[in-house]
């Protein structure tokens, strides 16, 4: 056994990052706890620093928002930090990876006492620090190492080229069509409805089998025999599309059908429902092109979440986006993907800028002033309020000199950057924060053009909203905002959107949930907003954006039916159990 791996399975982190990983003690780790007041237990307590880097511990794992909520309490003590929720049976390493947007996404990577976990503890000898490096560490180089370290490992061309081989194949395989378009669309439709449920059947939403279509092809098998070659689609995949799945009323042809589909749930949202192509055709798909199909998507590790674990192996819903444009994405056609960075800023600008304009509160400026480092991207910031490591003295008349156009050394520049660049990044990040103190950016366009964090101003702006009348402007605000993707794809853009939208959201109705838990004569219309959430509250938010605010379309019907599919996954993926969930709304209007 490694010396990490006893460490691990001890609990033992202050001795694993101190001396096994060469990290620093807390100065005042008493003076920083985080806390939860609804689940008592639940700190979170400094352990250890590098550079600002903080690693935080939880002697317990608290659910998925519990863990938000602590999370966004550490980022005001601490904005660049690895969590790590541990309790007797498994430890939950939590990395808040910063998006574009200014919003966050949770990578976690879990642990297990007593079992073998290689693939964690080369991510934890990536982040030890030796003497030799000392004098050149800053905040950026340790936290782009825990960032290296621990983010999601993406497998997008090897998953990308074995679906590609697997829908012209089940496209070929497929009986009862006269044109070669129809085929190649219902094997795309097959694909997606089977995606669906191997990211459902992950969670034992099927039958409470976690290997739900893999058995059942099986049972089928041994059940029809052997000379038998179509039974898996026709005897038991259709009835399972449109009646268990696709209908609240199922009937099935027999009793023996009923009995092999099992306990599954009605999921409803349009997925599973008879098209035409299927009304108006007799098809026959034989046994062996599912079988080569379930062969190939059991070699991964399907995660209904969307925190990615970084397990080598992994197909998660943001993975999956890319992998089914890619089919769609013809040059001729103008299409193209785009990246999770793009549309995460781009959200990010745009529909915090609106939602902040449509506010119009002053106080939103008073909490800008307040920490205007906060909200200057830490990338903008790099060596600009650190002037003893800055070895020489900024002044532009100087920068003819041959010197500027050296390589900045690592404690003020950014990689690849120049002397003369990184010098003028920092004159205009400091005059940035200047004209924030002096209270001359006091709007959204000015904001947006300083090209401030406006996630986290927002978020930090509403953590400190009280008042019933604002929460529910804030609310209604939200509510009425529509997003638009007039050439939606695999939903790239809502999918982003979603997530912004959801910060914002979940901000506000932590807002709304205190007032109404702590007053006597809660304001109505809250108290309602509290109800309607069932107890589901990830659920509820991510129901109601999908239903009010996210609007997309496109020329391929194809493109329509991935955005969809990629709604609904994010619509289950907050749910843990099947009885809370609910049939999924019709998103026609995506």
């Amino acid at each position: 056994m490694s010396r990490i791996h006893d460490l691990l399975d001890r609990q033992d982190f202050e001795t694993l990052f101190l001396e096994e990983l060469g990290w620093d003690r807390v100065t005042d780790p008493d003076g920083m706890v985080v806390s939860d007041e609804e689940l008592v237990g639940s700190q979170l307590r400094p352990i250890v620093d590098k550079r600002g880097v903080r690693i935080w511990h939880c002697a317990c794992i608290p659910e998925s928002r519990v863990r938000q909520r602590l999370d966004r309490e550490a980022a005001k003590r601490s904005a660049e930090r690895l969590l790590i929720f541990a309790n007797d049976d498994e430890h939950l390493w939590l990395w808040p990876e910063r998006r574009p947007s200014g919003g966050t996404r949770h990578v976690t990577h879990t642990y297990r006492p007593g079992e073998p976990n290689r693939a964690l503890e080369q991510r934890i000898r990536r982040i030890s620090f030796g003497l030799d490096e000392e004098h050149s560490l800053t905040t950026l180089t340790v936290r782009e190492r825990v960032r290296t370290a621990f983010n999601a490992e993406k497998i997008t061309n090897r998953f990308y080229k074995d679906i590609t081989k697997q829908r012209q194949q089940l496209a070929s395989s497929i009986r009862g069509f006269s044109h070669t378009k129809d085929q190649d669309l219902y094997a795309s439709i097959l694909l997606d409805r089977l995606i669906f449920l191997y990211f459902i059947q992950q969670k034992r939403f099927l039958d409470n089998d976690p290997e739900y279509l893999k058995n059942r092809l099986k049972m089928v098998q041994d059940w029809k025999g052997d000379d038998q070659f179509f039974g898996f689609y026709r005897d038991f995949l259709v009835p399972l599309f449109h009646q268990a799945l696709g209908s609240s009323t199922p009937k099935y042809p027999d009793a023996k059908t009923e009995e092999v589909i099992g306990d599954v749930p009605y999921v409803n949202g349009g997925l599973f429902l008879e098209i035409p192509l299927e009304r108006n055709h007799t098809i026959n798909v034989p046994d062996a092109a599912f079988e080569e199909v379930l062969t190939t998507f059991d070699q991964y590790r399907w995660h209904l979440d969307e925190r990615p674990t970084g397990d080598p192996d992994e197909i998660n819903p943001e993975v999956l986006g890319y992998i089914l444009e890619q089919h769609i994405n013809q040059k001729q056609m103008g299409a193209y993907y785009t990246a999770d960075d793009i549309t995460g800023y781009m959200c990010g600008v745009t529909i915090v800028g609106r939602f902040l304009d449509q506010m119009n509160d002053a106080s939103i400026w008073v909490t800008l002033r307040q920490d205007p480092e906060r909200y200057i991207h830490d990338a903008m910031q790099h060596g600009a309020f650190d002037s003893d490591r800055f070895p020489l003295t900024l002044k532009p008349a100087d920068w003819i000199d041959p010197e500027w156009e050296e390589e900045a050394p690592p404690e003020v520049g950014l990689p690849t950057e120049k002397l003369r660049e990184a010098a003028h990044r920092i004159l205009t990040c400091r005059s940035l924060k200047e004209r924030i103190e002096s209270g001359k950016i006091d709007n959204v366009n000015a904001a947006v053009t300083a090209n401030l964090n406006l996630v986290q101003l927002a978020l930090d702006w509403l953590s400190k909203q009280t008042s019933p009348t604002t929460l529910l402007t804030a609310w209604q605000t939200l509510a009425t905002l529509k997003v638009l993707d007039p050439t939606c794809g695999s939903g790239a853009f809502l999918l982003a959107a979603m997530k912004v939208l959801e910060e914002l959201y979940d901000a506000v109705f932590e807002g709304i949930r205190h007032h109404v838990t702590g007053s006597s004569r809660p304001n109505p219309y809250l108290k309602a907003i509290v109800a309607d959430s069932e107890g589901k509250p990830a659920y509820f938010l991510r129901k109601s954006i999908a239903l009010h605010n996210l609007y997309g379309v496109d020329i391929l019907e194809e493109a329509v039916e991935i955005a969809r599919l990629r709604l609904f996954l994010a619509l289950v993926a907050t749910v843990d159990q099947k009885k809370r969930l609910e049939p999924l709304p019709d998103l026609a209007g995506c």
